[in-house]
This record gives C-alpha cells, structure tokens and sequence, in this order.
C-alpha cells in the first residue's frame, strides 16, 4: 500500500498532459457540477441576435428586423443637417441673389414705348436695389399726351414694388413747392420728410412750378451729395413734340429755359437744368 502511492506521487509531477478517458460517471459529474439548462442557451442566443448586423439583421423569412428606434435615429441624424443646408442655401439666394425690376407689365401697355425707355429704367432701378449704384436715379419723363401720365404712375408704383413697397410711390406736386414767401426751403424741407415713407418719388408736371421755387430741385436731384442715396426721383415735363426726335436732352432743356429763364441767370439756372436733365425719357404718344 505504501509503495503504491509513493509510486503515485513520484507520477503526478512529470504526468503527461494528455487526460485519461474518464467514465461515464464521471463526465456525469462534470455536467452536475456545470449545468448547461437550454434556458440559459436560449438567453445567449438571442442576446448575439440583438447585436448581429448586415444580413443577420433579418430573420427567417427575410424581414427586416432592426428595430424602428434605430431607423429613426438613422432618419434624423441625415434629415436635420440636410435640412439645415437647404435652409442655409435658401437664406443666402435671399440675402445675395440679384433682384429684378424689367417692368414686364408695362412694357405691354400701349402706347409702347422704345426698348431704351425700359432699358435705362432697369438698369437705373435695378442698381439702386442691388446697392451696385452709391447715387439716386434722376429721371425726366418728357410727354405730350395726358394718356401717358397713367403709364408713369404705372412705371413709379413698379418701381416702388422693386424696392419692396406697396407700389405707391410718393407724390410732389407745385403745392410741395410753392411757399408765400418764395422760400424755396419749404420744398427741400418736404422731401427730406417724404423720404421716410420710401425710395421712389413723383415730381409731376415741372410746367407748373414757379422759378423760384424750381430752385429746390438743384439739391433734390443732386446725385453727388444726395439727400436720399437710394431714391429714384422721377420727374414728369410736358412738352411740345409728341415723338421722339432722337435729342430728347437738347429737347427738354429747351423746354425748361423757356419756363425758368426769365426769371433765374445763368449762373443758377445751368447748374438746376443738368441736374433735372441727368436722365431723359421721351415717352412716345403714337407707339
């Protein structure tokens, strides 16, 4: 008996890796010891289904099986920066993009006027509201028809829309400017309040304005040092000639001299005419 497990210990320390084939019994044992329940197996299985991807999303039929939430997140974590993209796009064409004043309407009304009338009206109109042009626009409308003042109005309220208005431009007439004691402050006075309802003035009917209150009208249409910057001033001069002669400049300064020079010199009067006269527009009366 002593021999024999001196002889067992010497053999433990130097025995082979290699396990012995154990009984049944004993493989029995080890399973009491380590239970494997199907409870437990089925747990595992279906904690690595949750954490699986690709292809093992989807169960046996094929469907799909990520849960919603998951997609969702998904949705929103594309969708809201998309989103704040297109937004940004949007504001910036709105801030930067060029805004268009063509005056399409009344390019149709009859009579039609000459594609230089609409030209110089929206290159005049369409600088000031992109801010390209630091200066007012000053233009003289020289008719002879009373048909051609609605195509004015029409042209002025265009304008006041470009701007952003409600298409009513602001209105000056001889009672704008006429003072009792010929002070012709009065009427520089009325514009510089007139300029906080909008942009685009109607001087109408130059005819009728006295001389010495026409004086007035040097520093309103001054477009070096102007009251307002951004204004469109339109002026309106009724004249003899119902077509356009091809000098409309040399036309309406002839007008103007004949209802200012008898009273204004030289001296003043000159300087007052060019400023009127910055942009001459005849519109015609036969089409």
């Amino acid at each position: 008996m002593s021999a024999r497990l001196g002889l067992h210990k010497d053999k433990n320390p130097e025995s082979p890796k290699r396990t012995a084939p154990q009984s049944v019994d004993a493989v029995d044992e080890e399973d009491n010891e380590y239970p494997c329940n199907e409870d437990f197996v089925r747990e595992s299985a279906a904690n690595f289904e949750e954490g699986s991807s690709g292809e093992e999303d989807k169960n046996e039929t094929g469907e799909d099986v990520v849960p919603d939430k998951q997609r969702s997140w998904h949705f929103y974590g594309i969708g809201i920066p998309l989103m704040i993209i297109i937004l940004s796009m949007a504001a910036w064409y709105y801030i930067y993009a060029e805004k268009s004043c063509a005056f399409e309407t009344q390019r149709g009304i009859e009579p039609k006027q000459s594609d230089s009338v609409w030209n110089a009206l929206q290159k005049g109109i369409e600088g000031l509201i992109n801010k390209r042009d630091p200066r007012p626009s000053v233009f003289l409308f020289l008719h002879q028809e009373e048909k051609l003042k609605t195509l004015i109005d029409d042209i002025a309220a265009e304008a006041s829309r470009c701007f952003g208005g409600p298409g009513k431009p602001i209105h000056m007439n001889k009672d704008d400017f006429v003072q009792k004691n010929g002070d012709y402050g009065f009427a520089i006075e009325q514009f510089k309040k007139k300029t906080k309802e909008g942009n685009v003035f109607l001087i109408v009917n130059l005819n009728e304005i006295p001389p010495s209150s026409a004086r007035a009208l040097h520093p309103i249409c001054d477009t070096y040092n102007p009251i307002a910057a951004d204004a469109a001033i339109f002026l309106t001069l009724h004249t003899a000639s119902t077509t356009d002669t091809g000098n409309s400049v040399e036309l309406a300064r002839q007008t103007l001299y004949e209802l200012w020079g008898t009273q204004l010199q030289d001296n003043e009067l000159e300087p007052l005419i060019t400023r009127v006269t910055d942009q001459v527009l005849h519109l015609n009366s036969t089409g």
